[in-house]
């Protein structure tokens, strides 16, 4: 329950009395109690946001029959946790404010008197992740100060779900890439990408991100350049493989994390990917560690859509032989509720892309909109009913 909950950091109680949730708790009862917020404070924000919380958990508990909304936070567990309690009553001064992280020896605040004079000094003894503490000035002896956590490691079950999934839409995923490769799709993607790439002599260095079946990177090293693809989902990584054999290109294939990719640092001239960052956990640190591997000068090129404004359930509008009828209602479902568990289904689309990248260093940039109007000219077995989108950005 307390995963469904869209707040930063989840901690295990081990108070024994007082409150509702402790009583259902000593009764074996699961329980947990939601708080956001501050001194008390209900506003139309935080109450919409409980009110999603208990929606969300019904949803995974099977007692309300929908879809839960998006999230903004994955919750963090927090491990050790620290109550500092005053050893003395005097005036509380927090160095601190809840959701800080804090370093081991790091200063959280003082009590002082009424002259000023500093009675006590609290330091963290771990680090970590400042939870709550006391907003009123007076502070008295074997009261609360301050309350602190670190985080504990917890596998990412959203990655688990996702490698999963498309595990499943492997199969039907390499014959749409196949039928893709031989179609007039492939020289409209292909006169799309080569209008993006830098202009130099000789061949660049590519890497393909989320790279599916191959598809980029096919068309990519059939023009010369020498490309890497990778992938998350060891299935994909496998009909890449066989895919670029029968077209009879030379590809590097690697099952790797597209938010963590294994290169030195500043290998790439240009890093290419479509239909991916939409369904990563943590896209913001993806661009990050994409901006690191590529070159100076380099270029991201990124095909993606504001797919969290749309319901993937809901195939009304498309052709008989499109891909989702094939892949089936039930798998639709669960491609929606694994995006509305990943916080940048939530994210307005590209301005969200464009504001990451900009923090990130990249001054150059271009914005596509228009690219779906150009590629899905009818409605076939390839059509994109969601808008697409090309972000360039240059380092």
């Amino acid at each position: 329950m307390a995963e469904q909950a869209d707040v930063p950091y989840m901690v295990k109680s081990d108070v024994a009395s007082g409150g509702s949730y402790n009583y259902a708790a000593l009764c074996g009862i699961p329980s947990v109690l939601i708080e956001r917020g501050q001194m008390g404070g209900w506003s139309p924000e935080e109450v919409h946001s409980m009110r999603k919380d208990v929606r969300n958990i019904l949803c995974v508990l099977g007692v309300y029959d929908g879809l839960r909304s998006y999230s903004n936070y994955y919750p963090m567990e927090i491990g050790q946790v620290r109550y500092q309690f005053a050893n003395v009553s005097g005036l509380w001064y927090p160095a601190k404010k809840p959701g800080d992280l804090v370093k081991a020896g790091e200063f959280l605040g003082c009590t002082k008197d009424f002259e000023g004079n500093v009675l006590e000094s609290s330091y963290s003894d771990l680090n970590g992740v400042i939870l709550y503490q006391v907003a009123s000035l007076q502070v008295i002896k074997d009261g609360p100060m301050v309350t602190y956590g670190s985080f504990s490691q917890r596998r990412d079950e959203r990655k688990e779900k996702i490698t999963s999934y498309w595990t499943k839409r492997s199969d039907s995923f390499l014959e749409q890439r196949r039928s893709e490769l031989h179609s007039e799709m492939a020289e409209k993607w292909l006169s799309e990408l080569q209008a993006l790439l830098p202009e130099q002599d000789g061949r660049l260095k590519i890497l393909d991100v989320g790279c599916g079946a191959g598809f980029f990177s096919i068309l990519l090293a059939q023009h010369g350049h020498e490309v890497t693809g990778i992938d998350l989902t060891p299935d994909m990584i496998v009909h890449s493989r066989e895919l670029a054999q029968e077209e009879g290109v030379s590809c590097r294939f690697e099952v790797m994390d597209a938010e963590n990719p294994d290169f030195a640092d500043e290998t790439f001239d240009v890093i290419v990917s479509r239909n991916l960052t939409w369904t990563l956990p943590n896209a913001a640190g993806a661009y990050k560690e994409w901006s690191r591997v590529l070159k100076k000068g380099g270029r991201i090129i990124n095909v993606d859509a504001n797919y969290g404004a749309d319901d993937f359930a809901d195939t009304t509008g498309l052709p008989t032989n499109h891909a989702h009828f094939k892949v089936g209602d039930e798998m639709m479902r669960e491609c929606e509720e694994i995006k509305r568990q990943l916080p940048i289904s939530s994210y307005v689309r590209p301005a969200w892309d464009l504001e990451t990248l900009g923090k990130l260093g990249f001054g150059k940039f271009s914005i596509d909109l228009g690219v779906s109007g150009r590629i899905y000219t009818k409605k076939d077995e390839f059509y994109n009913p969601t808008p697409l989108f090309i972000v360039c950005a240059e380092k």
